[in-house]
């Protein structure tokens, strides 16, 4: 029979278990808060549901599946053309029990993104599981388009939202030998634009997003802070460009109206300079005509004489 990873360690022992029962009662006996010898309940246990609650999550939980033993890929990214997923010599006497993964890659495709699944084989001796979740782990199966429970038929397509993976678990029967089963997926998403998926690429999915958001962040302040500076810088240097030049014309006015009044005081000079010529002339003349008409006088007097 199938093995469960029971427990990562015992209390209080320093011994990993990851051991194969045969028992019915404590194959799928690990499931929290439920007594058993082997699975003690404490944090560090890894615990299968019981097989008869939810046998389409209890076999992912079996040890030891790994890509060499499945056939296939583990996980698989859905694209734009159809991939096929075919695993062959399925056999019950090599536990051979396996779970797919396939999905969207993340941050690729715009919202609204599916994925489609169609089962081209199902071997009869098989047990198939398909359904819909965030991970092998989550209690919480999403819908699953077409489909009711979560035993698949072949020839069906089926569909999921994005965000959801399928999960696909093969399980072989008492019978089985060399059995074979066969799936194809694909999306009907549409890539991000480049933008879109440089962002996500750097801040999202990246090992160095944390150190992509410091540079983002410093780049964006220098951005916002330059032009401030700078704004502020040009309307400080002419603002005191302004005042000289407003310093400069008032010295400019004082210095013209010093020259005006300068002006106006030597016209006024030479007014009053003028006007005491004029008056000077006048009184020579007037002093003139004076002495003339004295002058005359008296030669007429002498010549009466």
């Amino acid at each position: 029979m199938l093995a469960v990873r029971s427990a990562q360690r015992w209390r209080g022992q320093d011994v990993q278990w990851d051991g194969e029962f045969s028992d019915p009662e404590t194959i799928h006996c690990c499931q929290r808060d439920k007594f058993s010898e082997y699975c003690v309940d404490a944090e560090y246990n890894t615990c299968s549901p019981y097989l008869d609650d939810s046998p389409e999550r209890f076999y992912n939980y079996c040890p030891n599946i790994v890509e060499d033993k499945c056939g296939a890929p583990l996980v698989s990214m859905a694209t734009n053309s159809y991939q096929t997923v075919t695993v062959q010599n399925i056999s019950f006497a090599t536990n051979d029990t396996c779970y797919y993964i396939v999905k969207n890659e993340a941050y690729k495709y715009q919202d609204g993104a599916r994925v489609f699944i169609e089962f081209e084989t199902i071997d009869s001796s098989l047990t198939v599981y398909v359904r819909a979740s965030s991970g092998i782990d989550n209690e919480t199966d999403a819908s699953i388009s077409e489909l009711s429970g979560y035993t698949p038929s072949t020839g069906q397509e089926y569909s999921i939202n994005q965000g959801d993976s399928f999960i696909v678990t093969v399980v072989p029967g008492l019978a089985s030998v060399n059995e074979t089963i066969s799936f194809r997926y694909i999306t009907d998403g549409m890539e991000n634009d480049s933008l879109t998926q440089i962002y996500y690429d750097l801040f999202v999915t990246s090992e160095d997003k944390d150190l992509y958001t410091i540079i983002f962040i410093v780049a964006l302040a220098l951005i916002v802070i330059c032009p401030i500076v700078c704004i502020g810088y040009c309307i400080k240097r002419n603002s005191k460009k302004k005042k000289n030049q407003i310093h400069s014309q008032s010295q400019y006015n004082e210095m013209a109206q010093n020259t005006k009044n300068k002006l106006t005081t030597m016209e006024n000079g030479l007014s009053a300079t003028e006007g005491a010529n004029n008056d000077l002339e006048l009184e020579s003349i007037h002093g003139s005509n004076d002495g003339d008409a004295t002058g005359q006088g008296d030669t007429k007097q002498n010549m009466l004489k």
